[in-house]
């Protein structure tokens, strides 16, 4: 129930993002940006854009299953642990740190 509750929130969530994020032409003949701000072109940027693409699955129709494609790629690349229904960033971050300390 949670991890169905947590996969709506981060569809809705995405689907908001892509919806803004559409390119904008400046008025003074600059390169289109976003919601007229820069892109973010920053090593930090870049990794967090390639993290997010890795998380979906661009194989799927957004409009045949959504869940699938906007967290798709997550699913494929990390197993549930017996008795627990969802996982997220956070469990694999404290789980990552378990292991070093």
């Amino acid at each position: 129930m949670i991890a169905t509750k947590l996969q709506i929130l981060m569809a809705i969530g995405v689907a908001l993002s892509v919806a803004q994020a559409g390119p904008i032409q400046n008025s003074n003949g600059n390169k289109p940006s976003f919601n007229n701000k820069a892109t973010c072109t920053s090593q930090q940027c870049v990794i967090a854009a390639a993290g997010i693409i890795s998380d979906m699955d661009s194989t799927v129709d957004p409009c045949q299953d959504f869940s699938k494609f906007t967290c798709g790629g997550f699913h494929e690349t990390h197993e549930f642990p017996a008795g627990k229904t969802s996982i997220g960033p956070f469990d694999l971050l404290r789980d990552s740190n378990a292991n070093i300390a």
